[in-house]
């Protein structure tokens, strides 16, 4: 239901209603109604960027010289990371999500490279000491 309020642009109040009336079933411990709620909500708002979002990557396109080229790249990996995180509160397929998250990295990268090249100051642009989590983290 959640996701169907998410998807379907259910206003705010039409959440916070269904989401009283849940409550009034959920024992203790039950985290579902709660779990609606602010999955419904994260949806929603997560939606409403998207549009926005494209639009701001399509006027980025526009702006010449590596400032542009790196605003474009950076809305880009917003772009892909948002669609990710709407796969993962949709319970989506997996194997998208990780090719979502696969794009938005290659696009921040690609970001981070631009301003490395570019910038008069390389060094703020410069993560190679980040660290990303892997297998062995697995507990």
């Amino acid at each position: 239901m959640a996701i169907l309020c998410g998807q379907n642009t259910v206003t705010i109040p039409t959440i916070d209603a269904i989401y009283t009336y849940l409550l009034l079933f959920q024992q203790v411990k039950d985290t579902r109604a709660d779990d609606f709620e602010w999955t419904a909500k994260a949806l929603l708002k997560a939606y409403e960027t998207a549009d926005t979002l494209r639009a701001a990557v399509s006027c980025a396109n526009g702006v010449h010289g590596w400032r542009g080229r790196t605003a474009y790249e950076l809305l880009t990996a917003a772009d892909y990371l948002t669609q990710a995180a709407i796969q993962l509160l949709m319970h989506g397929n997996l194997h998208y999500t990780r090719e979502k998250l696969q794009s938005g990295l290659r696009r921040l990268t690609s970001a981070l490279y631009e301003g490395i090249r570019e910038s008069g100051t390389p060094a703020i642009f410069n993560f190679k000491n980040t660290n990303f989590p892997d297998e062995e983290d697995h507990r």
